[in-house]
Protein backbone atom coordinates (compact mmCIF):
# COMPACT_ATOMS: atom_id res chain seq x y z
CA UNK A 1 0.00 0.00 0.00
CA UNK A 2 2.94 2.43 1.02
CA UNK A 3 4.69 1.62 -2.10
CA UNK A 4 1.54 2.32 -4.23
CA UNK A 5 1.26 5.39 -2.61
CA UNK A 6 4.91 6.20 -3.13
CA UNK A 7 3.93 5.73 -6.94
CA UNK A 8 0.76 7.47 -7.58
CA UNK A 9 2.78 10.66 -6.20
CA UNK A 10 5.85 10.48 -7.85
CA UNK A 11 3.31 10.35 -10.96
CA UNK A 12 1.19 13.17 -9.83
CA UNK A 13 4.49 14.77 -9.32
CA UNK A 14 5.61 14.12 -13.03
CA UNK A 15 2.78 15.16 -14.39
CA UNK A 16 2.60 18.23 -12.13
CA UNK A 17 6.52 18.51 -13.59
CA UNK A 18 5.37 17.97 -17.25
CA UNK A 19 2.58 20.70 -16.59
CA UNK A 20 4.77 23.41 -15.48
CA UNK A 21 7.08 22.35 -18.14
CA UNK A 22 4.49 22.97 -20.82
CA UNK A 23 3.08 26.48 -19.00
CA UNK A 24 6.57 28.12 -18.82
CA UNK A 25 7.39 27.23 -22.75
CA UNK A 26 3.73 28.87 -23.81
CA UNK A 27 4.94 31.56 -21.37
CA UNK A 28 8.37 31.85 -22.86
CA UNK A 29 7.33 31.89 -26.36
CA UNK A 30 4.40 34.09 -25.45
CA UNK A 31 6.99 36.40 -24.28
CA UNK A 32 8.99 35.89 -27.52
CA UNK A 33 6.21 36.91 -29.71
CA UNK A 34 5.43 39.72 -28.03
CA UNK A 35 8.81 40.86 -28.20
CA UNK A 36 9.19 40.47 -31.91
CA UNK A 37 7.18 43.43 -33.57
CA UNK A 38 5.55 42.24 -37.25
CA UNK A 39 6.01 45.28 -38.60
CA UNK A 40 9.92 45.60 -37.82
CA UNK A 41 10.24 42.50 -39.13
CA UNK A 42 8.26 43.01 -42.62
CA UNK A 43 10.13 46.52 -42.81
CA UNK A 44 13.81 44.91 -42.01
CA UNK A 45 12.76 42.26 -44.96
CA UNK A 46 12.08 45.46 -47.44
CA UNK A 47 15.30 47.01 -46.55
CA UNK A 48 17.13 43.81 -47.17
CA UNK A 49 15.07 43.54 -50.52
CA UNK A 50 16.14 47.28 -51.84
CA UNK A 51 19.39 46.46 -50.39
CA UNK A 52 19.49 43.19 -52.59
CA UNK A 53 18.73 45.36 -56.12
CA UNK A 54 20.92 48.02 -55.27
CA UNK A 55 23.89 45.63 -54.85
CA UNK A 56 22.69 43.89 -58.07
CA UNK A 57 22.21 47.04 -60.28
CA UNK A 58 22.02 44.79 -63.27
CA UNK A 59 20.54 41.56 -63.71
CA UNK A 60 19.88 39.50 -66.86
CA UNK A 61 17.19 36.42 -66.16
CA UNK A 62 15.26 33.64 -68.11
CA UNK A 63 11.26 34.06 -67.31
CA UNK A 64 9.33 31.31 -68.03
CA UNK A 65 5.52 32.06 -67.93
CA UNK A 66 3.03 29.37 -67.96
CA UNK A 67 -0.69 30.11 -68.91
CA UNK A 68 -3.28 27.62 -68.41
CA UNK A 69 -6.73 27.55 -69.09
CA UNK A 70 -9.05 26.49 -66.70
CA UNK A 71 -12.97 24.87 -67.35
CA UNK A 72 -15.71 25.74 -64.16
CA UNK A 73 -14.00 22.93 -61.97
CA UNK A 74 -10.67 24.80 -62.32
CA UNK A 75 -9.00 21.79 -64.09
CA UNK A 76 -6.58 22.56 -66.98
CA UNK A 77 -8.17 22.52 -70.09
CA UNK A 78 -5.03 23.91 -72.53
CA UNK A 79 -1.53 25.44 -71.19
CA UNK A 80 0.34 27.64 -73.36
CA UNK A 81 3.88 28.70 -72.79
CA UNK A 82 5.87 31.64 -73.07
CA UNK A 83 9.92 32.23 -72.37
CA UNK A 84 11.03 35.80 -71.62
CA UNK A 85 15.28 36.45 -71.71
CA UNK A 86 15.19 40.47 -69.84
CA UNK A 87 17.82 42.48 -68.62
CA UNK A 88 16.80 44.26 -65.58
CA UNK A 89 18.28 47.35 -64.04
CA UNK A 90 18.09 48.92 -60.49
CA UNK A 91 18.32 52.43 -60.21
CA UNK A 92 18.35 54.95 -57.70
CA UNK A 93 19.60 52.59 -55.53
CA UNK A 94 17.13 50.27 -55.89
CA UNK A 95 14.09 52.14 -56.24
CA UNK A 96 13.25 52.15 -59.85
CA UNK A 97 13.60 49.58 -62.44
CA UNK A 98 13.98 49.35 -66.20
CA UNK A 99 13.58 46.19 -68.27
CA UNK A 100 14.84 45.13 -71.61
CA UNK A 101 13.57 42.19 -73.42
CA UNK A 102 16.16 40.46 -75.23
CA UNK A 103 14.16 37.99 -76.72
CA UNK A 104 10.95 35.57 -76.29
CA UNK A 105 9.97 32.03 -77.38
CA UNK A 106 6.35 31.86 -77.69
CA UNK A 107 4.85 28.24 -78.42
CA UNK A 108 8.18 26.51 -78.97
CA UNK A 109 8.95 29.50 -81.50
CA UNK A 110 11.19 32.63 -81.41
CA UNK A 111 8.60 35.73 -82.03
CA UNK A 112 10.10 38.24 -84.43
CA UNK A 113 11.71 42.16 -83.37
CA UNK A 114 8.46 44.10 -84.11
CA UNK A 115 6.25 41.66 -82.07
CA UNK A 116 9.26 41.95 -79.46
CA UNK A 117 9.10 45.52 -79.71
CA UNK A 118 5.28 45.68 -79.10
CA UNK A 119 5.69 43.97 -75.89
CA UNK A 120 8.31 46.26 -75.14
CA UNK A 121 6.24 49.26 -75.18
CA UNK A 122 3.48 47.80 -73.12
CA UNK A 123 6.21 46.94 -70.81
CA UNK A 124 7.78 50.85 -70.89
CA UNK A 125 4.32 52.14 -69.91
CA UNK A 126 3.91 49.76 -66.84
CA UNK A 127 7.87 50.47 -65.80
CA UNK A 128 7.25 54.34 -66.27
CA UNK A 129 4.10 54.59 -64.30
CA UNK A 130 5.13 52.63 -61.65
CA UNK A 131 8.51 54.49 -61.38
CA UNK A 132 6.52 57.60 -61.31
CA UNK A 133 4.59 56.64 -58.44
CA UNK A 134 7.81 55.53 -56.14
CA UNK A 135 8.98 58.77 -56.98
CA UNK A 136 5.74 60.82 -56.17
CA UNK A 137 5.49 61.98 -59.42
CA UNK A 138 1.90 61.62 -60.19
CA UNK A 139 -0.35 64.08 -59.11
CA UNK A 140 -3.28 63.04 -56.63
CA UNK A 141 -6.14 63.19 -59.25
CA UNK A 142 -4.11 61.51 -61.69
CA UNK A 143 -3.33 58.24 -59.55
CA UNK A 144 -5.42 55.98 -60.30
CA UNK A 145 -6.39 52.30 -58.04
CA UNK A 146 -4.48 49.12 -58.96
CA UNK A 147 -3.86 45.92 -58.29
CA UNK A 148 -0.92 45.62 -56.83
CA UNK A 149 1.12 42.79 -54.10
CA UNK A 150 4.44 45.07 -53.46
CA UNK A 151 4.80 46.27 -50.03
CA UNK A 152 5.99 49.63 -48.27
CA UNK A 153 6.42 51.14 -45.54
CA UNK A 154 3.19 53.60 -46.24
CA UNK A 155 1.54 50.71 -46.75
CA UNK A 156 1.93 48.68 -43.89
CA UNK A 157 -0.35 51.33 -42.12
CA UNK A 158 -3.02 49.60 -43.76
CA UNK A 159 -2.74 46.16 -42.62
CA UNK A 160 -3.39 45.06 -38.89
CA UNK A 161 -0.72 42.34 -38.80
CA UNK A 162 -0.40 39.49 -36.39
CA UNK A 163 2.60 36.88 -35.34
CA UNK A 164 0.85 33.57 -36.12
CA UNK A 165 3.52 31.85 -34.61
CA UNK A 166 6.47 29.73 -36.24
CA UNK A 167 6.49 27.55 -39.41
CA UNK A 168 8.62 25.75 -42.25
CA UNK A 169 8.24 27.16 -45.17
CA UNK A 170 10.31 25.38 -47.96
CA UNK A 171 12.54 24.30 -45.79
CA UNK A 172 13.37 27.45 -44.19
CA UNK A 173 12.08 28.11 -40.29
CA UNK A 174 10.45 31.35 -40.81
CA UNK A 175 7.82 33.72 -38.33
CA UNK A 176 4.49 33.59 -40.21
CA UNK A 177 2.64 36.46 -40.33
CA UNK A 178 -1.22 36.78 -40.77
CA UNK A 179 -2.14 40.65 -43.26
CA UNK A 180 -5.19 41.93 -42.47
CA UNK A 181 -6.59 44.71 -44.28
CA UNK A 182 -8.05 47.85 -42.85
CA UNK A 183 -9.42 48.91 -45.63
CA UNK A 184 -10.80 47.43 -49.25
CA UNK A 185 -8.04 48.29 -52.26
CA UNK A 186 -6.99 47.03 -54.71
CA UNK A 187 -2.83 48.09 -53.95
CA UNK A 188 -3.12 45.68 -50.27
CA UNK A 189 -3.72 42.29 -49.92
CA UNK A 190 -5.77 39.72 -47.36
CA UNK A 191 -2.74 37.27 -46.84
CA UNK A 192 -0.09 35.96 -45.14
CA UNK A 193 3.54 36.30 -45.31
CA UNK A 194 6.62 34.07 -44.29
CA UNK A 195 9.65 36.10 -43.13
CA UNK A 196 12.77 33.42 -42.38
CA UNK A 197 14.05 34.05 -38.88
CA UNK A 198 17.43 33.44 -39.23
CA UNK A 199 17.86 35.99 -42.13
CA UNK A 200 15.03 38.42 -41.78
CA UNK A 201 14.29 37.59 -45.37
CA UNK A 202 10.74 37.49 -47.16
CA UNK A 203 10.70 33.83 -47.97
CA UNK A 204 6.76 33.85 -49.69
CA UNK A 205 3.47 35.24 -49.58
CA UNK A 206 0.09 34.28 -50.71
CA UNK A 207 -3.29 35.87 -50.75
CA UNK A 208 -5.78 37.76 -52.42
CA UNK A 209 -6.36 41.23 -53.02
CA UNK A 210 -8.71 43.24 -50.38
CA UNK A 211 -10.60 44.63 -53.38
CA UNK A 212 -10.81 42.74 -56.60
CA UNK A 213 -10.05 44.18 -59.87
CA UNK A 214 -12.77 45.20 -62.32
CA UNK A 215 -14.44 42.15 -64.38
CA UNK A 216 -12.40 39.91 -61.85
CA UNK A 217 -14.79 37.72 -59.55
CA UNK A 218 -12.05 35.74 -57.61
CA UNK A 219 -8.39 36.45 -57.50
CA UNK A 220 -5.52 34.76 -55.55
CA UNK A 221 -1.62 34.88 -55.46
CA UNK A 222 1.68 33.43 -54.45
CA UNK A 223 5.20 34.51 -54.50
CA UNK A 224 8.15 32.76 -53.24
CA UNK A 225 11.88 33.83 -53.19
CA UNK A 226 15.36 31.65 -52.79
CA UNK A 227 18.56 32.33 -52.30
CA UNK A 228 20.54 32.27 -55.61
CA UNK A 229 23.35 34.73 -56.74
CA UNK A 230 25.66 35.04 -53.93
CA UNK A 231 23.22 33.98 -51.38
CA UNK A 232 20.83 37.27 -52.26
CA UNK A 233 17.23 36.32 -52.16
CA UNK A 234 16.08 36.47 -55.34
CA UNK A 235 12.10 35.68 -56.80
CA UNK A 236 11.90 31.93 -58.00
CA UNK A 237 7.86 32.23 -58.49
CA UNK A 238 5.07 33.96 -59.14
CA UNK A 239 1.12 32.39 -59.18
CA UNK A 240 -1.85 34.17 -60.06
CA UNK A 241 -5.12 31.89 -60.17
CA UNK A 242 -8.32 34.05 -61.11
CA UNK A 243 -11.81 33.93 -62.07
CA UNK A 244 -13.12 36.50 -64.97
CA UNK A 245 -16.55 37.51 -65.55
CA UNK A 246 -17.90 40.37 -67.82
CA UNK A 247 -21.40 40.11 -68.78
CA UNK A 248 -21.59 36.31 -70.52
CA UNK A 249 -18.36 35.94 -70.90
CA UNK A 250 -16.45 34.04 -67.73
CA UNK A 251 -13.01 32.62 -67.84
CA UNK A 252 -10.44 30.88 -65.67
CA UNK A 253 -7.31 31.06 -65.18
CA UNK A 254 -3.92 30.28 -64.16
CA UNK A 255 -0.37 32.57 -64.68
CA UNK A 256 2.78 30.78 -62.96
CA UNK A 257 6.01 33.14 -63.46
CA UNK A 258 8.83 31.02 -62.89
CA UNK A 259 12.29 33.08 -63.21
CA UNK A 260 15.64 31.01 -63.71
CA UNK A 261 19.19 31.22 -64.75
CA UNK A 262 20.44 35.12 -63.01
CA UNK A 263 23.01 36.41 -64.47
CA UNK A 264 25.17 39.68 -62.99
CA UNK A 265 26.19 42.01 -65.84
CA UNK A 266 27.61 45.33 -65.77
CA UNK A 267 26.26 48.62 -64.66
CA UNK A 268 24.22 49.77 -68.31
CA UNK A 269 24.25 54.18 -67.74
CA UNK A 270 22.14 55.89 -64.97
CA UNK A 271 19.48 56.82 -66.81
CA UNK A 272 16.47 57.56 -65.04
CA UNK A 273 13.74 56.36 -67.09
CA UNK A 274 10.69 58.19 -66.05
CA UNK A 275 10.05 60.49 -69.17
Amino acid sequence: MKEELIIMIRRENLIFLLISIILLNLGLYASENKSVSPEQLILKSLELQKNVREELNTIRCKRVEIMEDLDENWNVKEVRTTTYLTIVKYLEKGRLLKETIESIIEGGKPLSKDKIQKQQEKLNKVSIEQNKKTLGLIKEKEKRESFSVSLTSDKLKKYKLTIIGEDIKEGHKCWKIKMEPLEENMDIIDGICWIEIDSNQMISMEGKPAKNPPKIKSMSFRILNEKSLKDLYLTKEIEFTFFVEFLLFKKRYRVEMRYENYEILNDLGTDFFIK
